[in-house]
């Protein structure tokens, strides 16, 4: 029997979601269970305006916001006044779902006072010692008395897609790196990334490193070191391109929402853990690894180690190096 929503009519749902990438993409099993047990209703996202867009490459919505717009700084004001576009906005939908920091609910009351039927919160901040993140940002819709039996982020990346991602970088990479995340605790010793691409150099194996704005860095670095070798570097790429890159590609990364990109985008997945929890953090998806560093010390994590789970993959797929 098909759960319904109590006290909704038109069944016009909205979720609001800020965050992080891995935040957002650990999010989307909770969107694609409300749109499996509701089929034919309206589903929109308001979220940070570079993510947004992955969820229509993780499941069927109605429509996609910036939550980065200037003009909802009155939401977010006690008794502030919206424009007549977002009000009307918030006012169609029935139920908001929303994972917005509002300790003091001034989202939640501004939203109700445009009319919405319902507004169910969920967490803002993973709770440590708890469940996986993604069983606690799926609190919302459990509360909805609707089951999640599949808590791992897929996102859908059609042969066309990867082609396109394939002609932008000019190259087709067997290994994607990442070498950075948010925080430089999580992350490998640079000297062990570079031990590692020209190891890869030297066995003829095609690599492609990926940065972005937290890692201009070690981009730097690493361009300046491997600047004579044939390396492409995807820097700085819209997340739906890069998503489609890393989808054919072996990923190697940290704890970090880019190693959450890969592995909802199919890629076989490494990710590297230190001192944050992989229990809470890790991707689920079954084609990620978790190489976890001893004494959740990353500096303490073997080369060897890294290079024979590389081999173990590019064996896998008919590569001896």
């Amino acid at each position: 029997m098909r759960l319904r929503l109590p006290r909704i009519s038109s069944r016009r749902l909205l979720i609001v979601r800020g965050g992080a990438l891995g935040d957002f993409l650990l999010t989307l099993p909770a969107i694609r269970a409300l749109r499996d047990a509701f089929p034919e209703a309206e589903i929109n996202v308001l979220a940070n305006k570079a993510m947004a867009s992955l969820a229509l490459e993780a499941v069927e919505v109605d429509g996609i916001s910036s939550l980065d717009d200037p003009g909802l700084a009155p939401i977010f004001i006690r008794d502030g006044h919206l424009s007549e576009k977002w009000r009307e906005y918030f006012s169609r939908h029935d139920l908001v779902i929303s994972y917005l920091y509002d300790p003091e609910k001034i989202f939640e009351a501004n939203v109700r006072d445009l009319g919405v039927a319902r507004v169910v919160a969920g967490p803002s901040k993973i709770a440590a010692g708890g469940p996986h993140a993604a069983i606690q940002l799926a609190q919302p819709v459990r509360e909805l008395g609707i089951a999640i039996s599949d808590v791992s982020p897929r996102l859908q990346i059609d042969d066309r897609a990867r082609e396109k991602a394939l002609q932008k970088l000019g190259a087709s990479p067997v290994i994607a790196l990442h070498p950075g995340s948010g925080s430089p605790r999580k992350n490998w010793p640079m000297e062990n990334w570079m031990a590692l691409i020209a190891y890869l150099i030297e066995r003829s194996v095609p690599v492609t490193i990926i940065g972005g704005e937290a890692d201009r860095g070690q981009m730097a670095e690493l361009q300046n070191r491997f600047k004579n070798e044939s390396v492409p570097f995807a820097i700085d790429w819209p997340l739906r391109d890069l998503a489609a890159l890393l989808a054919s590609s072996i990923f190697v990364g940290h704890d970090s929402g880019i190693s959450h990109l890969a592995a909802a985008a199919g890629a076989v997945s490494l990710v590297l853990f230190g001192p944050t929890d992989s229990q809470i953090w890790a991707p689920q998806n079954e084609n990620a690894r978790v190489l976890l560093a001893p004494n959740r010390e990353l500096d303490q994590l073997p080369f060897a180690t890294v290079c024979e789970a590389i081999n173990q993959e590019l064996m896998r797929i008919g590569i001896r190096t």
